[in-house]
């Protein structure tokens, strides 16, 4: 039953260190707010989740329950800090993909068509790792999510969720 249930639900709920189980592991991280300690199939990982429209979705590459690093905070700090530039680097992929399922131009400016919605930190904050940036579209109501890969540093693929 148990295997059926971790199948079903995960192993977040019903897997080792779960709340079926025993307790998840989270912090209150003084950058990252509230971080909920979680397996993926790609790793470990902690993920700051949000409820809010204006808030973040944070996913944090780590090895093990060690709180995230000063080189993953400044990863962060600095892509915040630089959301234009980062967009930029994604335009070349975005833009297309925006025409295509909207059949219209691109705004003149980024920022009128999309919103940062999620980014994940690579572990120690390395770029040239595998990580993801999301930006919502802002421009249609039904909640497009544009994600861009970035495998060795460099922006490798989208895809488009609704």
């Amino acid at each position: 039953m148990r295997d059926t249930l971790e199948k079903v639900f995960g192993a977040r709920w019903f897997g080792p260190g779960a709340p079926f189980g025993s307790r998840v592991p989270d912090i209150d991280h003084p950058v990252f707010g509230n971080l909920i300690f979680n397996q993926g199939a790609k790793g470990p990982y902690w993920i700051h989740e949000t409820y809010d429209d204006d808030e973040l979705c944070i996913a944090i590459d780590t090895i093990d329950v060690s709180p995230p690093s000063k080189e993953q905070e400044n990863f962060y700090l600095e892509v915040k800090g630089s959301i234009d530039r980062y967009f930029d680097l994604c335009r070349p992929i975005i833009v297309p993909e925006y025409k295509r399922w909207f059949d219209k131009e691109f705004p003149s400016s980024w920022s009128k068509a999309f919103k940062l919605a999620s980014l994940n930190i690579p572990l120690n904050g390395e770029r040239k790792r595998d990580w993801e940036i999301t930006f919502e579209c802002i421009t249609e109501s039904t909640g497009f999510l544009f994600t861009c890969y970035f495998v060795k540093g460099e922006p490798s693929g989208i895809t488009v969720d609704t």
